[in-house]
């Protein structure tokens, strides 16, 4: 007859008191068994419970495999003691009722079920223990980081296929003429780099003095109009363009003022 086993693997931190739930089934069984049954412990964290027809395995292993897990075990099947005529034991139903009360008191990570023939004992759990799968939780980071490095490829094949696509649709014998140097040269005339347009704009000492004496001579034309352009020259710097213009403006208003049409329109105020 095949037998059921069942296996809890916990973290390496969790904690099992073995003895007592050991002893908890042994009152169990003792109370509600119709015959005798027989403990015998295999070793310190192995107990057998022998009954005619049935056997029940619990084993406690710890530190297995590099993440140092551990595992309880519950096995029930036939038993080295014969069955009685007539008797039928349910090992499948029995090894689950004893699994899900045993569940709720020790947490775990996961829960395997296997399906032996023959007799359990401890040969057969330590074969079971070093066939557990290593059973590790994965890492987020490292997981967001692959996933990143996709989605970062996945957009660099897009680009790289819509540049491809983008040269087959221009006509044959027109390659791009960004880089043509004619082209080059031309743009740099037209459009100068920002530090030639700065040296442009910017007079020479020379110019900037001989504007300066431009506006303070305005002061034997017309002292008002001397004094703005002098501030305005010593804020934004002598600009001879600006001088001339000035000057020239107040020279025509000096020609105007002396005219005979002034004089008269001054009689009539």
């Amino acid at each position: 007859m095949p037998g059921t086993i069942c296996q809890l693997v916990c973290a390496a931190e969790t904690q099992v008191n073995f003895a007592r739930l050991v002893g908890d089934l042994d009152s169990v069984l003792s109370r509600f068994a119709s015959c005798a049954v027989n403990l015998t412990w295999d070793c310190e964290d192995i107990a057998l419970f022998d009954m005619p027809g049935t056997r029940i395995l619990l084993g406690w292993s710890e530190g297995i495999g590099l993440d140092r897990l551990s595992c309880l075990t519950i096995s029930v099947g036939p038993s080295p003691i014969a069955a009685v005529a007539g008797q039928f034991p349910a090992h499948d139903t029995m090894c689950v009722q004893l699994a899900e009360r045993v569940q709720r008191r020790i947490p775990h990570e996961a829960v395997l079920w296997h399906h032996i023939p023959g007799i359990a004992t401890s040969e057969t759990l330590d074969e079971l223990v070093d066939a557990l799968p290593r059973l590790t939780t994965p890492n987020i980071g490292e997981m967001l980081n692959e996933e990143a490095a996709r989605e970062a490829a996945a957009d660099l094949e897009i680009t790289m296929a819509e540049d491809a696509k983008e040269m087959q649709a221009q006509p044959e014998g027109e390659a791009a003429r960004w880089h043509d140097p004619e082209l080059g040269r031309l743009r740099e005339a037209l459009y100068p780099c920002g530090d030639d347009v700065q040296q442009v704009e910017q007079p020479s000492r020379p110019l900037q003095l001989a504007a300066h004496a431009m506006n303070a001579s305005l002061l034997a034309v017309n002292a008002p109009v001397a004094a703005l352009v002098m501030a305005y020259g010593f804020l934004k710097g002598g600009d001879m363009r600006f001088s001339s213009r000035a000057m020239t403006l107040a020279s025509l208003m000096i020609a105007v003022s002396n005219t005979d049409l002034v004089h008269s329109l001054a009689a009539l105020t």
